[in-house]
């Protein structure tokens, strides 16, 4: 039994497809092809149904996976394991983020990690969409706000707290801000049209008024700055403008509920020496 062959068919199931496998797996795309043809000649028929367009598995594909994938991972949990407990941390590690987080929080951090562990690479996949362990090819994610349930194991690396604030050009030439309920009739910067309700403590929310949805966090504290509106924007993005005067924080007798931060990793993942290096390094740090 080749277990290579079982291995790439069930990366190949997880990806969607033979390249993204092969780019996660940095193997050329004729090997797992080469592979794949193999495992279905051994066992008889097809495992996947192949067009240009797209892979699905067949009836017995969908039955060989379900059998197989626990057994791959366990499989590549104990290699892993005996790795970490003779070998340094060394390798690629890919992390997936938000690109605001990542500029104040871990990029920082970069250089005192790699110092200390200098066989390790490390590759940055930045988004404001929600990154996927899986589908990305990812070993780590770093996640703001709640979680919902999964097989992903996570450990709380910090929490956030966004603060409400503008700048003082603003601030000049509208309305006393008095409750979150005058947020209405304020102008405010968002950081998309979805997401116009805007949380603090005790239960109080406000759908609030606004002119610009920024797209993301970097480009609305950047509005804010200029004088286009109110921000409820992260700690750790404002604190330097606050300090100078820059901007000025508002109703700090309501304050806005504070949002956890996680780092995420899938169970086959959870013993990689590199990984857990960085993730023992976040901790510590943050």
């Amino acid at each position: 039994m080749d277990l290579n062959a079982t291995r790439y068919f069930v990366k190949i199931v997880q990806m969607g497809s033979i390249s993204a496998a092969a780019r996660v797996l940095n193997l050329p795309k004729a090997t797992l092809s080469r592979q794949l043809s193999a495992l279905e000649l051994r066992l008889g028929n097809r495992l996947l149904n192949r067009s240009t367009r797209a892979l699905s598995l067949t009836d017995l594909g969908q039955e060989y996976y379900a059998s197989v994938v626990s057994l791959i991972d366990e499989f590549e949990l104990a290699e892993q394991s005996l790795l970490q407990q003779h070998a340094e941390p060394a390798g690629l590690i890919r992390i997936g983020a938000t690109t605001g987080y990542c500029q104040h929080r871990i990029t920082p951090l970069l250089p005192g990690f790699l110092t200390a562990y200098p066989r390790v690479r490390i590759e940055l996949k930045l988004s404001e969409q929600r990154s996927h362990i899986v589908q990305d090819g990812l070993d780590l994610t770093i996640r703001m706000g709640e979680l919902a349930d999964s097989e992903l194991l996570c450990r709380k690396i910090g929490t956030v707290r966004r603060i409400l604030c503008a700048a003082p050009a603003y601030l000049a030439k509208s309305e006393t801000l008095v409750t979150p309920d005058d947020l209405r009739r304020q102008q405010c910067v968002v950081l998309s049209a979805a997401l116009d309700k805007w949380q603090f403590e005790n239960n109080i929310s406000v759908s609030v008024n606004w002119q610009i949805a920024a797209g993301n966090m970097s480009n609305a504290c950047q509005l804010v700055l200029a004088g286009q509106g109110i921000g409820l924007l992260p700690d750790f993005m404002v604190a330097e403008y606050l300090a100078t005067g820059q901007l000025l924080s508002l109703l700090p007798d309501y304050p806005a509920s504070q949002t956890p931060v996680n780092v995420l990793y899938a169970n086959s993942k959870a013993k990689t020496a590199a990984a857990m290096a960085f993730v023992d390094y976040l901790v510590a740090a943050l």
